[in-house]
């Protein structure tokens, strides 16, 4: 169950699409939880609600109608494990006899601090996105964070004494490994920088042309 549709790769740089791509690899029988219709929808209508101060997706009624969603497919499906990749809001409310996993690059009130359009989401989104985040930790078996800084500030913010936490870096999302030779990079004095985001401000591209410069 994914943030946001698994079936492309545009989607959250891919990670949903490749984090599916690898479970199979190994073997495993994955189903893809998904809704096609009310994810693109509330992503494109989330983008113009940020801006209202609103964030669409922690709302009580998206958050009910996520979880009937859910919980009408899982009682089909009877899975042993589901693998959420940063889907909290869809599956704060299920319950069943599966083991849970989720994994994100960060949690809630991490993201508060550290996005500046999230940073300036109402009170009331704050608090609705706080809540479940609280209700839907209580009931995740093994949290996956892919950074030590996530991991040391989802302790400070959360009870995580009852779940298993890891560091787990996400993949570098290419379909085909590029390789690296070591020696022949060293041996070449040109630089070579390379830049990946697709948020040109966020992600620091200003500071890296600065480092460029010096």
């Amino acid at each position: 169950l994914a943030l946001w549709p698994s079936g492309s790769a545009r989607y959250w740089s891919g990670t949903p699409h490749y984090s599916l791509a690898a479970l199979r690899e190994i073997g495993l029988d994955v189903t893809p939880l998904e809704f096609p219709v009310l994810d693109p929808l509330l992503f494109h209508a989330g983008r113009i609600t940020r801006r209202l101060r609103l964030d669409l997706l922690r709302e009580p009624l998206v958050r009910r109608l996520y979880n009937t969603l859910a919980r009408r497919r899982l009682r089909r499906l009877r899975p042993d494990v589901v693998v959420s990749v940063g889907a909290s809001h869809k599956l704060c409310d299920v319950e069943g006899e599966f083991a849970l996993i989720h994994a994100a690059d960060a949690l809630f009130a991490t993201i508060i601090e550290s996005y500046g359009n999230m940073a300036r989401l109402s009170d009331r989104s704050k608090r609705l996105g706080d809540r479940i985040q609280r209700d839907f930790l209580a009931r995740v078996d093994t949290l996956c964070l892919s950074s030590d800084w996530a991991v040391d500030s989802a302790r400070r913010h959360y009870d995580l004494s009852h779940c298993t936490v890891r560091m787990l870096p996400l993949g570098a999302n290419l379909p085909v490994y590029p390789g690296y030779d070591a020696p022949a990079r060293a041996a070449n004095t040109v630089l070579s920088l390379l830049f990946v985001g697709g948020d040109w401000v966020r992600k620091g591209g200003p500071l890296l042309l600065k480092a460029f410069a010096r």
